[in-house]
């Protein structure tokens, strides 16, 4: 995955995981305090119709005792017990109704009783303020003896007391369901009969319907132990024992004696709604009253939260997105110019520098940017100096080849020198053995000059040319051997020139060496940076790999650079030594053909003034003898001094042969050194270090 699609997936997660969590919560607390007022809310509701209830039926049971004991009563059962029997059509019975009804039915109503009920103690009905078709039934084993009000009536005679029957439906009566109070009629300690009233449950559904904190979908009702409804939910259907409610809390209350509480249920109809309930205790019955509102309405307010969160989160998910793409494209515009540098240096392009929007920025972003900037213009300035040193090494090279062509042309020249200067010596030795020969044969035929006078003149004239040219061939000799000397230090200069090129490149080399160590410590640096910046510094290290591998090439070079220096320095020293030999031969050598020269010019003397004195050869030829023998030593000497100035040609020869090869060695290691220095600059010319 790409650094921009985490970087949005992060910052959605950061932006939309609290704001969710802090929507969660707050719709969580809202419900709960909500879901907690309206439980109070709902209790409350429940313990003021509970009481309402039960205060209710309890009145309503006092209000019977009272009036099965008041004289009224008393009077009225007495005087019905007497005629009932004749019916209801009679004079007497319609009398004694005249006489009581109005005040027993002021009663009725005054108490909200819907009938009214006069048994005798036999069990008969002998009056009813509201006249129906059971008059003069007996409850106790007639038609309606099983019905609610005959079973209540039996109790009453059971227990002595009065006694409150369950909701029940009584057909006499119209079949509507209503509880049956009734409380025996005492007269002088004895049981004259009952007091019995149907009390509908009207007022005790009007009471239970009050929409007062109950919201929408609150209602409060009544289940008997049968789990019908014992109470009417609004004005609608008739619910009153025939609605049955089976629902969790019915059968949680319905199994246990006392069991009350509020908690989250479904009611009757299959809705989820927010229960409290509790027990209702009707005379010798047990009822459930339940309190329920509807948790969509409960929670129409966390409802409301949760819509108005989700609206939100969306509007905030959307301004979300569009930040975490705007950020997302920021940092990958600039990761993408970090990578782009980075690539390119990592393919030896140094010329591109980082934007100066990167530089100056104060996050991590410019650190990192700065970082890779130090880095690359400190392997920037090493390989300028690298190829700085290695175009040093080069122009080095082409001065050592010019200098060693140079020395090589100037051998050349001293081999063309010596052999003209050995050739002229041949001639010289050659020309001395024929002086040497004339002077034996001038000694020889000494007797014979006066007869041979022209012959000696012309001899004479011979040997002046001769001493002449042997003269001039010895100046030309001492020519060639001052230009020998001239070449032989113009050759140890070049040689001393060559070793202080020699020791300059190795201070060179020691440069390089000391930038290659430089470069190898910063591309282990540089790996060690790469390896902490993790996935984002593999280029960086594939880039202090490349670049640790070129310095360790380039201080391999450089040791067989410096090596072979050091061979050509001891190649120099030697040649040096060599010149100094040549040069020494070389002044002994023009010394020797200065004395030649010397002796020359004394033979030509002499050989003019023995042309001279050839006029007077008969005066003078007493002293001609030792003049002879004179002439023949002298000859004997040159012929000597052209032999050792031979020789000392031919060690000038060998000499300047020995330098000719050690040039060669010269030129060679100078070729090696300019192939490592041009590899060295190829590997170079692979980083580009200026731009186009």
């Amino acid at each position: 995955m790409k650094l921009g699609a985490r970087v949005l997936i992060v910052l959605l997660l950061a932006g939309i995981v609290p704001l969710t969590a802090a929507g969660v919560f707050a719709y969580q607390e809202t419900k709960q305090e909500l879901l907690g007022e309206s439980a109070a809310t709902m209790e409350a509701l429940r313990n003021s119709k509970k009481e309402q209830v039960e205060n209710y039926f309890r009145e309503r049971a006092r209000n019977v005792d009272t009036l099965a004991a008041s004289g009224t009563v008393i009077s009225a059962l007495a005087s019905f017990e007497g005629i009932w029997q004749q019916g209801r059509d009679t004079a007497a019975y319609q009398e004694a109704e005249n006489s009581y009804t109005k005040e027993l039915k002021m009663e009725v109503a005054r108490y909200g009783f819907a009938n009214a009920f006069l048994v005798n103690d036999k069990g008969d009905i002998v009056y009813e303020t509201k006249p129906q078709s059971d008059l003069g039934t007996n409850l106790l084993n007639g038609l309606h003896a099983s019905s609610v009000l005959g079973q209540t009536v039996q109790k009453v005679l059971k227990v002595q007391s009065a006694e409150m029957s369950d909701l029940g439906r009584y057909e006499p009566s119209g079949g509507t369901p209503s509880v049956y109070i009734a409380a025996p009629i005492y007269e002088k300690g004895y049981i004259l009969g009952q007091l019995a009233v149907e009390v509908p449950l009207e007022y005790i559904s009007r009471q239970l319907n009050q929409r007062e904190g109950l919201g929408q979908t609150g209602k409060i009702y009544l289940v008997g132990a049968d789990k019908l409804m014992r109470s009417q939910i609004g004005s609608g259907q008739d619910m009153l024992l025939t609605q049955k409610v089976e629902t969790p809390i019915t059968e949680k209350m319905m199994s246990k004696e006392r069991v009350s509480g509020t908690e989250q249920s479904v009611d009757y109809l299959g809705e989820e709604v927010l229960v409290s309930y509790d027990q209702v205790q009707i005379g010798n019955a047990k009822w459930a009253i339940l309190a329920e509102m509807g948790m969509t309405e409960i929670l129409s307010g966390p409802t409301r939260i949760k819509n108005a969160m989700v609206a939100f989160n969306g509007i905030v998910l959307f301004l979300i997105v569009v930040i975490s793409l705007f950020t997302a494209n920021w940092l990958r515009s600039s990761f993408r110019a970090l990578l782009m540098i980075a690539d390119r240096i990592g393919h030896g392009d140094f010329s591109r520098t980082f934007p100066k929007k990167l530089l100056t920025r104060k996050d991590e972003l410019g650190e990192l940017a700065r970082s890779l900037q130090v880095m690359r213009d400190q392997l920037h300035t090493i390989l300028e100096q690298v190829r700085q040193a290695a175009t040093s090494v080069s122009y080095a090279v082409r001065d050592i080849h010019g200098n060693t062509g140079e020395i090589a042309q100037s051998s050349q020249q001293i081999v063309q020198v010596v052999d003209t200067v050995a050739s002229s010596a041949d001639n010289q030795m050659e020309k001395m053995g024929m002086t040497l020969q004339l002077a034996i044969d001038l000694t020889n035929d000494v007797a014979g000059v006066t007869d041979n006078v022209e012959q000696v003149s012309v001899s004479s004239r011979q040997m002046k040319r001769h001493a002449e040219a042997g003269r001039q061939a010895v100046t030309a000799v001492m020519d060639s051997m001052e230009e020998i000397n001239r070449s032989v230090e113009g050759a140890t200069d070049v040689i001393h020139t060559l070793e202080q090129r020699s020791q300059d490149i190795s201070r060179i080399i020691s440069v390089i060496t000391e930038i290659a160590r430089q470069t190898n410590l910063l591309a282990l640096n540089a790996a060690i940076e790469a390896a902490r910046a993790g996935e984002h510094g593999k280029g960086f290290a594939v880039v202090a790999g490349e670049v640790r591998k070129l310095s360790e090439g380039t201080n391999e070079a450089t040791q067989q650079i410096v090596s072979m220096i050091s061979d050509i320095q001891k190649d120099t020293k030697a040649v040096v030594a060599k010149m100094l030999v040549g040069a020494q031969t070389t002044a002994h050598g023009m010394k020797t053909a200065k004395e030649s020269g010397e002796m020359f010019q004394r033979i030509e003397e002499n050989i003019i003034r023995v042309s001279q004195e050839m006029e007077r050869v008969s005066e003078a030829f007493a002293r001609m003898a030792p003049d002879a023998k004179q002439v023949v030593t002298v000859a004997q000497e040159v012929s000597s001094a052209s032999m050792q100035a031979a020789a000392g040609v031919q060690s000038i020869s060998a000499a300047v042969e020995e330098q000719s090869a050690s040039m060669e060695l010269i030129a060679q290691s100078a070729d090696q050194l300019a192939k490592m220095a041009e590899d060295l600059r190829l590997s170079l010319s692979l980083f580009i270090l200026t731009e186009n």
